[in-house]
């Protein structure tokens, strides 16, 4: 009698701590200029203390690749409230339309680093060792992971760290990660930076997107800044 199970893919899920940035206060944090995947020397010339922290602690390497861009992404939260992201989900999953094997078909390459300020939603890794069924294309990352990896967190197969504050973090391809919901008031600004090539982000969702970007621009002054660098992409 076959099996009505589906196939099942294991890998392992980790994160490396790369470095500590300086703190910064709430003001700071509300004033850091929002980027949608700007290269590095915009980010160099219109970013906030932040980002310039932010690339000072990245790889020279990594900061001098042509296709490397920089994200920032500002949230005023109130307690309970999320930036977004609530749910377990991998960055590096191959699009719909490009193979059945999600689970296999993530970009090899992939690196991404990351940190956060502010409101106390910190980022969340699943660390371990995951064991868990293949799905046709098609279904968001979080729908494909969120269930499995709760319940692996349940049953004490896998263990779930919080990151502080201001701590760099690099993401591989296996890095499956949420965000928490605030636990205090107040401004918190992520800043994140890939590499375009082998990114799953800038196919999806395009860069400084007018129909989806989360960065939205909170003065006049961050709108200009906005502007200029989509007139230099058209």
């Amino acid at each position: 009698m076959s099996s009505t199970q589906p196939e099942r893919t294991s890998f392992h899920s980790d994160y490396h701590v790369v470095g500590q940035l300086p703190a910064f206060d709430q003001a700071t944090i509300a004033a850091e200029p929002a980027l949608r995947h700007a290269p590095v020397p915009w980010a160099r010339e219109h970013g906030g203390p932040i980002v310039q922290a932010f690339l000072d602690a990245l790889p020279a390497a990594w900061l001098a690749h042509p296709e490397t861009v920089v994200r920032v992404k500002s949230a005023w939260l109130r307690r309970g409230w999320s930036p977004g992201g609530i749910g377990w989900h991998l960055d590096s999953v191959l699009g719909p339309g490009q193979g059945r094997d999600w689970a296999r078909a993530r970009h090899p390459e992939f690196c991404r680093y990351a940190c956060h300020f502010g409101a106390d939603a910190p980022t969340r890794f699943a660390v371990g060792t995951l064991v868990i069924p293949l799905y046709p294309p098609g279904l968001a990352t979080e729908a494909l992971w969120h269930d499995h990896v709760e319940k692996a967190l349940a049953g004490g197969q896998i263990r779930a760290e919080t990151v502080a504050d201001g701590v760099l973090v690099r993401l591989n391809p296996g890095s499956i990660h949420s965000v928490n919901f605030a636990r205090d008031e107040g401004w918190r600004v992520f800043v994140d930076s890939n590499n375009c090539r082998v990114s799953s982000v800038v196919p999806f969702e395009g860069v400084y997107s007018e129909v989806h970007n989360e960065c939205s621009p909170r003065s006049a002054h961050e709108f200009a800044l906005m502007g200029d660098f989509l007139s230099g992409l058209r």
